[in-house]
Parts: C-alpha cells; sequence; structure tokens
C-alpha cells in the first residue's frame, strides 16, 4: 500500500487495516511523503499476521490514538503506548 493525496488535500492519507477485513484511510497529518511512506509501512507491520497488534490498530481506527503518535512510540514503546491508551480517566467516577 502507498500513502496517497486525495483531491484539494496538502496532508497524505495512508490505508489502515481493520478486523473485519476492510480498510481505513485516515490522513497520516503529515505533508511529507516519505514520513507517510513510514507510517504506512508501520501499519502494515502492526497488521502483520502472525504480530496483529488489533489494540494499536483499534485505536488508530477508532481515533482513540493518533496515526503520529503512535508512530513516534513505533516499535520500542508500544507498552507505554498501551498503556496510555488503556488508561481510562476515573476523575468524574470518583467525583460522583
Amino acid at each position: 500500500m502507498t500513502p496517497f493525496l486525495k483531491k484539494h488535500s496538502r496532508c497524505w492519507f495512508i490505508t489502515v487495516p481493520r478486523k473485519d477485513g476492510g480498510y481505513a484511510r485516515l490522513s497520516s497529518g503529515t505533508h511529507d511523503f516519505q514520513v507517510a511512506t513510514a507510517m504506512q509501512a508501520m501499519v502494515v507491520a502492526l497488521g502483520r499476521r502472525g504480530s496483529r497488534d488489533w489494540d494499536i490498530i483499534d485505536a488508530i481506527v477508532d481515533r482513540r490514538a493518533n496515526v503520529a503518535v503512535v508512530f513516534d512510540h513505533y516499535p520500542n514503546d508500544l507498552e507505554r503506548l498501551r498503556a496510555e491508551i488503556a488508561d481510562e480517566d476515573l476523575a468524574g467516577t470518583i467525583d460522583a
């Protein structure tokens, strides 16, 4: 898969696989083709059969995590990112 530009957009878009076999086309948030290509390669590696880090891919598709944030944590700091994604804000519950 290759990053692509949408009409009238300056940011590159990448294709993110979903569990149901479909794809989500999301903005990479970058104007640089090389960075977008690296982001696309990261998403492909995360979704590769055998590794399938669906928790992170689902967070990207559901927009709980930004592609750029995942890219900053990839590949060495994914465990901390998982903890941040799974961390729930309990302040409302405690206040009630």
